[in-house]
């Protein structure tokens, strides 16, 4: 099963959350507080792929979807795309 990592859950990022939730994926969610995470929660991720740290699960996906702060996509997309996984 393909394995993918919302990053940010702001504004934009609850509306993939919701998407990507609906797909045949394994859904990891990565958010700077935890409290952030709730969203993620109340949809029934498990704690298991949840984090305050994205680093914690970037070896373990497939391919990132970067909802953050624009000023924050070139770094994040740089670092993910260099270890050879897919952004979107």
């Amino acid at each position: 099963m393909t394995k993918i990592l919302l990053l940010g859950l702001g504004r934009w990022g609850v509306n993939h959350l919701r998407n990507l939730n609906s797909m045949p994926i394994e859904l990891y969610v990565a958010e700077v507080g935890a409290k952030q995470l709730e969203p993620a929660r109340k949809l029934g991720l498990p704690e298991a792929r949840l984090t305050t740290n994205y680093k914690d699960f970037a070896g373990k996906v497939d391919g990132v979807v970067i909802v953050t702060p624009a000023q924050a996509h070139f770094a994040l997309c740089k670092e993910f795309l260099e270890a050879g996984k897919t952004c979107l």
